[in-house]
């Protein structure tokens, strides 16, 4: 099981309920944290890590290598969860009150949401969460109390 720290910016690996293991610190280098958030773990072992506070999605190999970072080009503002589906991944971007698709690549696919708060078809407020498992997308629309589900093809 891997977890976030978000106090002690840190990403552990648990294994039989105890930690087998940690990386990162406080900071904005690779491998470094800033209130981490949320993982989740590709088919492959690529692993995905949601660090809040540097605004970007770090990317480390089944190992815990660092292999890549993606954000500050997508302007992301708080982002908090996220979620793969396939060869897609999932953002909710908090603070720019959208949820982005990227592909595997980290290449931008689609928005959903406006980019200012709101509330209706394609508006959010503050949208903290997403779950994507086919052919549903979920988004928890937190400031609007509400949970939106989508059918995606």
């Amino acid at each position: 099981m891997l977890v976030t720290n978000t106090r002690s910016a840190t990403l552990s690996v648990f294994r039989d309920g105890r930690i087998e293991r940690s990386i990162g610190r406080y900071g904005s280098r690779d491998g470094e944290f800033s209130h981490p958030h949320d993982i989740d773990i590709a088919a492959d072992g690529t692993v995905y890590v949601v660090d809040s506070g540097n605004n970007r999605v770090q990317v480390f190999d089944a190992g815990l290598t660092h292999r890549a970072s993606f954000g500050p080009e997508l302007g992301l503002s708080g982002p908090k969860y996220l979620s793969l589906n396939n060869d897609r991944i999932w953002l909710a971007d908090e603070y720019n009150h959208r949820i982005l698709l990227l592909d595997r690549k980290h290449r931008l696919l689609g928005v959903l949401g406006t980019g200012k708060q709101g509330r209706g078809p394609n508006a959010f407020y503050k949208p903290e969460a997403v779950v994507a498992r086919s052919p549903f997308v979920w988004v928890i629309d937190t400031y609007n109390n509400r949970v939106v589900l989508l059918r995606v093809e």
